[in-house]
């Protein structure tokens, strides 16, 4: 999902509004300009944008796979809502890197989602963890798009089989879901596991459902 906001770097480029998605966004709150400055150019070089939330309520509101932070910085209103950030989030590859020990004890979930830092966060360690945050968060996205495209692909086999006025071939779904016949092959199996109903005429060349509608609206009741 992608954000846009509105900020004083985007007027000065005489823009109005900045798209972030949370796969290419880093938020950060820092005080050490050596820190602040290679975090600006890994961003540049790996194409990543920057977000510094101005208020607490931004810490849920904005989009971003990984926090760079000085814990000392941050209010305890501000580590409530990334707390609460953590718990809502289903995407479990969001992380935090805090760029010293907490002098406050950390939630569970805060201290799953932790980057344990070495002693100097130099250019070459944050930038070997940002890539690896971000393939993990790039995977974890493909996974999802993959799963509800399979879903996708799912019910639109099952509600064609349903209208009987439709002739459902390989090939005819292969042209709606512009995918291979391998691919439609291992759907409809899925298909068949959990509903035996679903056999192919060899004559005709089609596939079919072999119950009636009737018998269908009952299996969707249960």
């Amino acid at each position: 999902m992608a954000y846009s906001v509105y900020n004083e770097d985007c007027l000065a480029k005489n823009k109005k509004w900045e798209k972030y998605s949370w796969h290419d966004t880093i938020a950060f709150r820092l005080d050490d300009e050596i820190i602040i400055n290679n975090l600006k150019k890994i961003a540049e070089e790996l194409k990543l944008k920057l977000l510094t939330p101005v208020s607490p309520d931004d810490w849920i509101d904005m989009p971003y796979f990984l926090i760079v932070a000085n814990p000392s910085l941050l209010s305890e209103e501000e580590n409530i809502r990334i707390n609460n950030k953590l718990w809502s989030e289903c995407n479990h590859e969001m992380s935090i890197l805090f760029t010293q020990k907490p002098k406050y004890k950390l939630t569970k979930r805060v201290r799953d989602r932790s980057l344990k830092p070495p002693k100097n966060i130099d250019y070459s360690y944050l930038k070997n963890k940002i890539i690896k945050k971000r393939e993990a968060v790039l995977k974890y996205e493909n996974d999802i798009n993959r799963y509800d495209s399979q879903l996708f692909r799912l019910a639109f086999i099952l509600f064609n089989l349903m209208d009987q006025s439709h002739i459902v071939t390989t090939e005819g779904l292969c042209n709606a879901l512009e995918v291979s016949a391998n691919t439609i092959h291992k759907d409809i199996c899925m298909l068949r596991d959990m509903i035996n109903q679903i056999d192919y005429d060899r004559k005709q060349k089609r596939w079919i459902m072999t119950f009636s509608n009737y018998d269908f609206k009952m299996l969707w009741s249960m």
